[in-house]
């Protein structure tokens, strides 16, 4: 099996893996990687901030973490709820 050489990505741009890429193209691959994450930089401050992946998506993912601890939260509360209860109906017939 192959070892696996990944180049991070940066927000918007997607982890760079190279363990199918011939030997001799990984270092133009990982160069053109670098120029593609400066390039997203510079089109990003040029955004307005309302349309920049900050203020755009990774504000979605937070809202939808949060939206998920909730839910957890509540789910939680009504299955400790519905235990109770089961005992308390389970204790009354005996």
């Amino acid at each position: 099996m192959k070892k696996r050489e990944i180049i991070p990505g940066y927000k918007g741009i997607m982890d760079l893996d190279l363990t199918n890429i011939q030997e001799e193209y990984k270092k133009d691959t990982v160069e053109q990687h670098y120029r593609e994450i400066k390039e997203y930089k510079k089109e990003q401050q040029e955004r307005p901030p309302h349309l920049r992946y900050e203020n755009t998506i990774e504000r979605i993912k937070k809202q939808h973490a949060l939206e998920n601890r909730i839910l957890s939260k509540k789910l939680y509360k009504l299955s400790e709820e519905q235990l109770k209860h089961n005992e308390s109906y389970n204790n009354s017939k005996i």
